[in-house]
């Protein structure tokens, strides 16, 4: 029998109050980390020249390090802001620091977590991803939908004495754009 869906994800007012915009000095603070407003035409742009000036290949190694970073602070701030919640609450500051930057809104669909086994699997549908719609208009609907920058960042979970890696792949890439996206996560031991 398949496990009952997930509940919804808990309020993001947590994470809300912890986003400061500092107009005095030009700067915007997530949690006092340094964060930017950027238009996604302009990120859209530098992606597809780095598809086109160094290859798929090597663009996808470099914007799924920047992801791989950008979650790697991301299980930070969990543990920091939600340590005593549940841990699919705190799982859950991941994909809702997605939404809160309009990356792309999350919705889950599956999520089980075992700490002291070391163990997590999980499925969530990504709707309105701004990497998919700015693929779709550099490279048209024909081609794979490429989502590297903005594919669930892999996040390290410490619980002592165990640390597990999770790491994502998706399943039903749709090139059409605003169709979903469904995205499967699975734990990976860390090295």
């Amino acid at each position: 029998m398949p496990a009952p869906p997930p509940p919804p994800f808990p309020s993001d007012a947590d994470l809300r109050r912890l986003l400061h915009f500092s107009a005095g000095d030009g700067r915007i603070w997530l949690a006092g980390q340094r964060m930017l407003l950027v238009h996604t035409a302009a990120l859209g742009a530098l992606r597809a020249e780095l598809m086109r000036t160094i290859g798929r290949e090597q663009t996808r190694r470099l914007l799924m390090r920047a992801g791989y970073a950008s979650g790697e602070r991301d299980a930070a701030l969990a543990r920091r802001v939600r340590g005593d919640a549940s841990v699919y609450d705190m799982f859950a500051v991941g994909p809702q620091l997605h939404m809160l930057e309009g990356a792309v809104q999350v919705t889950p669909e599956q999520f089980e977590f075992d700490i002291a086994a070391g163990t997590f699997a999980g499925t969530f549908l990504w709707d309105h991803s701004w990497e998919v719609e700015t693929h779709v208009r550099d490279f048209g609907p024909a081609t794979p939908v490429r989502s590297w920058a903005g594919r669930p960042s892999s996040r390290k979970w410490r619980a002592s004495p165990a640390a597990i890696r999770i790491a994502a792949s998706k399943a039903g890439c749709f090139p059409s754009g605003p169709t979903p996206r469904r995205w499967h996560m699975t734990t990976r031991p860390i090295r």
